[in-house]
């Protein structure tokens, strides 16, 4: 339980660098007043997510489907990427999803996709998977893309959690199994 309380509170902490204030007091936080602030947080996805009325999920792998790979300016949009996937995993990870669970998100996400969505993701996807590894095992050779992007200091701080690379890791896996 105390375990599950400072992953909240830590949640609560990352999403308010990331741009996502608490409406609430500390000692008021709960599984759902998290899921709430990252839907009502002023960040693209969620605003994308509530206007279509799907999870930031299915706006990530939507974004990620029409990702210009290899394009001028595409390892900025990449580094965005993968601080928002990450921030997003964070928050369900936070939520202690299980991967059967995390399996159901990331399938839903993807079949919220058309055919050609479904393509270009799975094309595109690698790319943000190998830069959130990269970041996990060693932020200071990849710091200076995040730098640019202007989202170093949140990624360091999604990255200082313990259970961040555990969290991706899940994340990951289930998108493989997407493939199977």
């Amino acid at each position: 339980m105390k375990r599950k309380m400072a992953a909240i509170l830590f949640a609560a902490a990352v999403l308010a660098v990331t741009g996502c204030q608490s409406k609430a007091p500390a000692e008021d936080v709960t599984e759902e007043s998290v899921t709430e602030e990252a839907r009502e947080a002023g960040t693209e996805e969620a605003e994308a997510a509530e206007d279509s009325e799907q999870d930031p999920l299915n706006a990530l792998f939507a974004e990620t489907a029409e990702f210009p790979v290899g394009t001028a300016g595409s390892s900025m949009k990449a580094a965005e990427l993968q601080e928002r996937f990450l921030s997003t995993v964070f928050v369900y990870g936070i939520l202690e999803k299980e991967a059967d669970q995390m399996d159901e998100l990331t399938q839903s996400a993807y079949d919220s996709l058309d055919e050609d969505q479904k393509a270009a993701f799975t094309e595109n996807f690698p790319a943000i998977d190998e830069g959130v590894k990269a970041a996990i095992e060693d932020f200071e050779s990849v710091k200076s893309v995040f730098d640019d992007a202007g989202i170093a200091e949140s990624m360091q701080t999604l990255l200082a959690y313990p259970d961040t690379a555990e969290y991706w890791e899940v994340f990951s896996a289930s998108v493989a199994r997407l493939a199977e």
